[in-house]
């Protein structure tokens, strides 16, 4: 599944509905699922005005399969990222103070953090995995 959409508007305070919102479904390969998803995007918008796209999604190969674009940035969905934070800090506390700093936007402050609680572990292997996390977060 797929969707594509150009921006959001307030509904009600707390709730936000897509703006020229897209689907596209199917459980083609992945070749001729890009393929029809571009199409459906073609149908509503003009491709060649697209400056930035932001796919969202579990961080899988096939996401990123077929595109090389340099406007396209990769990013995790909010449940697989918060998924990836569980399993990659093991430390609740740390996970919770994670989590709010991401939810406040303060990805500097994050970044320190993480570098910060990275250097306190001697064992390299769930260094490495908390890099790969930062890196995910990042990304």
């Amino acid at each position: 599944m797929a969707t594509a959409y150009d921006g959001w508007v307030t509904e009600d305070k707390n709730r936000y509905v897509l703006r020229n919102k897209v689907m596209v479904c199917g459980f083609d390969d992945t070749k001729e699922f890009q393929r029809k998803k571009e199409g459906a995007i073609a149908a509503v918008f003009a491709t060649d005005e697209i400056t930035m796209r932001i796919p969202n999604g579990d961080g899988g190969a096939w996401i990123k399969s077929g595109i090389a674009d340099l406007d396209t940035h990769f990013q995790l969905d909010p449940f697989h990222k918060n998924r990836e934070i569980t399993r990659k800090v093991k430390d609740k506390e740390q996970r919770e103070t994670i989590r709010k700093l991401l939810s406040e936007k303060r990805i500097k402050d994050n970044i320190f953090f993480e570098r910060k609680n990275a250097k306190s572990i001697d064992d390299p292997k769930r260094t490495k995995i908390k890099n790969k996390c930062k890196r995910n977060i990042e990304s």
